[in-house]
């Protein structure tokens, strides 16, 4: 009788013991999906705030501090900024994304996949005519240069041209879609080269 209630007892103990060891990898495993969740969210955040933020600032002191003593070119901050779009967007992404990726690496990585489905996206359903090519609209649209964005001396000049001129709405629609795709690449890439720089200190060891 008592061998019999030890035994159960045991058997008691080690499912006790199992459910334990379970649960604590599950709580595990949820702690280390949502430390996954909140890096990504703080390297997306930084994509955006550098898009929004920092990509317009350079580009309006290289305009007014830099430009005047390289080029004449009579255009406006706007049209310098949308011409250089790309230089503006991935290069201050991509040393942002050195700094940030000596904290974690892994996930800056896969910065650029939210971006691009949003623009993905966005190409998928601009309209097109029935004689044009779609690919060659959605080109045009978020990825060709070519503005003529003429100067203004206020902003009620400058609301005044956006509804004259397509080419504002096509550099606002890249500001918004494709600046970010460019940052998240920029980002990413920093990632996977501070990877490669961690593992060839290691190797080094």
């Amino acid at each position: 009788m008592a061998a019999d209630t030890s035994r159960s007892g045991l058997t008691i103990f080690r499912r006790f013991t199992q459910l334990n060891t379970r649960l604590t990898a599950r709580v595990h495993d949820a702690r280390a999906v949502s430390i996954t969740v909140g890096w990504y969210v703080f390297h997306l955040t930084v994509v955006y705030i550098s898009v929004r933020v920092v990509t317009p600032w350079i580009a309006g002191r290289i305009y007014t501090w830099a430009l005047p003593f390289v080029s004449s070119a009579n255009e406006s901050d706007l049209g310098f900024l949308l011409s250089h779009i790309f230089a503006f967007s991935f290069i201050p992404a991509l040393c942002a994304g050195l700094v940030d990726a000596r904290f974690d690496c892994e996930t800056a990585m896969f910065v650029w996949i939210i971006p691009s489905v949003i623009l993905t996206y966005q190409c998928l359903i601009l309209p097109a005519g029935i004689m044009q090519s779609h690919v060659a609209v959605a080109y045009h649209e978020y990825f060709a240069g070519g503005f003529a964005v003429p100067r203004y001396r206020n902003y009620g000049e400058m609301f005044a041209l956006v509804g004259r001129n397509p080419d504002i709405l096509r550099g606002i629609q890249q500001l918004r879609f494709t600046a970010p795709f460019y940052a998240a690449v920029a980002y990413s890439l920093s990632g996977v080269l501070r990877r490669f720089a961690i593992r060839k200190q290691v190797r080094m060891r």
